[in-house]
C-alpha cells in the first residue's frame, strides 16, 4: 500500500493514497482525531484490542466503521448515519448512493504502519 502525507496549508493534513483505499484515508482524516497524542493512543488501542480479543471488534465513527477481524481491517461507510429524511431525498429525487467505494481493506500490519507512519508525521508538524 503506498501513500504520501500531505500538509496543505488551506485543507490541513491529508493523506493521499490509491482508489481503492479512499476510505482509509477519509477515516484518518475525517474520523480520528490530528494530534499525534490522539494518534498514539488509537494505535495503543488498536494493538491491545487485536491481541487481546479473538473475535472482531469495531470502532463507530461519524460515517464511518473501521472493523478488524483476524487480522484484516475494514474500513466501510457506515449507512445508518444516513437520516430517514436524506433518504428519502435521495430517493425522491432519483439519487443514490455510490456503494463501490464503501468498503476498503488492508492488513492490519499494514495499517499499523500506517497509523505509525501517519503518528510520526502529526509529531513532526507540531499537530
Amino acid at each position: 500500500m503506498e501513500y504520501q502525507f500531505i500538509r496543505d496549508p488551506i485543507n490541513g493534513f491529508r493523506l493521499q493514497i490509491s482508489d481503492e483505499h479512499t476510505n482509509i484515508a477519509r477515516w484518518l482524516v475525517e474520523e480520528t482525531p490530528l494530534t499525534s497524542n490522539d494518534v498514539s493512543q488509537l494505535i495503543t488501542n488498536i494493538k491491545q484490542q487485536s491481541q487481546t480479543y479473538h473475535h472482531d471488534f469495531h470502532i463507530n465513527g461519524k460515517e464511518m466503521v473501521l472493523s478488524i477481524c483476524n487480522g484484516e481491517v475494514a474500513i466501510e461507510t457506515n449507512h445508518h448515519a444516513i437520516s430517514e429524511y436524506e433518504s428519502d431525498r435521495f430517493d425522491q429525487e432519483m439519487l443514490s448512493v455510490d456503494t463501490a467505494t464503501d468498503l476498503c481493506e488492508c492488513g492490519l500490519d499494514d495499517f499499523i504502519s500506517l497509523l505509525e507512519n501517519w503518528h510520526d508525521f502529526l509529531k513532526e508538524h507540531r499537530a
